[in-house]
């Protein structure tokens, strides 16, 4: 049994003109400016952004816990075959 829920991101539509072409952006939401990327102090659209990041990583946590040791097995392999000059 999962213990987070599959995250759904929010749709708000937001009509964009690109050379004369008009689309229907649903996720516009999720792109920050670099003074929200930079801000000391998140705005609200940056926490919501922070928010559904968050529940995407713990989700994705969630569905690959069985695969931990797989993964540790192969990141040390991978490890031990790169010199240590690199």
């Amino acid at each position: 049994m999962n213990k987070y829920p599959e995250p759904i991101a929010k749709k708000i539509p937001k009509s964009i003109s690109i050379h004369n072409d008009e689309f229907i952006d649903n996720y516009f939401w999720m792109r920050l400016s670099d003074e929200q990327k930079e801000s000391k102090e998140p705005d609200s659209q940056t926490k919501s952004v922070i928010d559904y990041l968050n529940s995407e990583n713990k989700y994705l946590k969630d569905q690959m816990n069985h695969t931990e040791e797989l993964q540790n097995n192969l990141f040390n392999e991978i490890k031990k075959r790169i010199k240590k000059d690199d």
